[in-house]
């Protein structure tokens, strides 16, 4: 849709974000809404890497992402788990402490998401060359369970 809108200066594309059809430092900036959380820690990296490979030196980047759970009496919404059980148990699944799987009512998974912590957004950020300008925790609502949550926001630069 947003391609059938002409928006003056804008232009958009379609394309994997771990191979983009980008020439190299060329884009002022590149916004990641809730992309990284969705993906493993193998394409999160590529991804981070088209983003640096792209951005022009001073271009700016912003992403908002799942924040980890880090209260130990925390609950899931749906299931009444401890958030820190579910961290573990999905973890030889998924190979990564942090990323959980959604599952459809019959069990069988519906996607992966991974809750970060602020340091592994910095590093992140910090292993591609993005020099972390700010980073907030802000409250959303879940689009899944529908209870508010925590997001981070994190913005920076190519240096």
């Amino acid at each position: 849709q947003a391609q059938e809108k002409d928006i003056e200066g804008a232009s958009f594309i379609r394309a994997s974000a771990e191979a983009l059809p980008i020439a190299d430092q060329s884009v002022d900036g590149a916004f990641l809404l809730g992309v990284l959380s969705t993906v493993d820690k193998e394409k999160r990296e590529k991804m981070l890497k088209e983003v640096e490979r792209v951005l022009k030196d001073g271009g700016l980047v912003y992403t908002a992402e799942f924040t980890r759970i880090e209260d130990p009496e925390a609950r899931t919404v749906r299931d009444n788990k401890l958030w820190s059980d579910v961290y573990r148990d999905d973890e030889s699944e998924t190979n990564e402490y942090g990323t959980i799987v959604a599952r459809n009512p019959d069990g069988s998974p519906k996607f992966h998401a991974h809750h970060f912590t602020k340091e592994e957004l910095i590093e992140s950020f910090e292993q591609n060359n993005l020099k972390v300008l700010g980073v907030e925790k802000v409250k959303v609502k879940s689009t899944v369970s529908g209870a508010e949550r925590d997001n981070w926001n994190i913005w920076g630069r190519k240096d």
